[in-house]
């Protein structure tokens, strides 16, 4: 397996003109470091746990499980 390579934050112009062109893997640091659910986890374990109890909810969800042999 070959390692991805792994680049700063970048602009839309670089993303599209070095990343999307070759079409390979890359890490992107800092892309979501802005979202608030990432913020919430940088100030720490307790902080995260209650923006996300902020934004619970007790309504069902539906999903789909399968493994991992079916490549979806």
């Amino acid at each position: 397996m070959t390692e991805s390579r792994t680049v700063e934050l970048l602009s839309a112009r670089q993303f599209h003109d070095e990343i999307r062109v070759k079409a390979e893997p890359v890490v992107i640091r800092g892309l979501v470091r802005d979202w608030p659910a990432v913020r919430a986890a940088a100030a720490g374990d307790q902080a995260l746990v209650d923006y996300l109890t902020k934004h619970s909810t007790a309504d069902n969800i539906m999903f789909n499980q399968g493994p991992p042999e079916i490549e979806g």
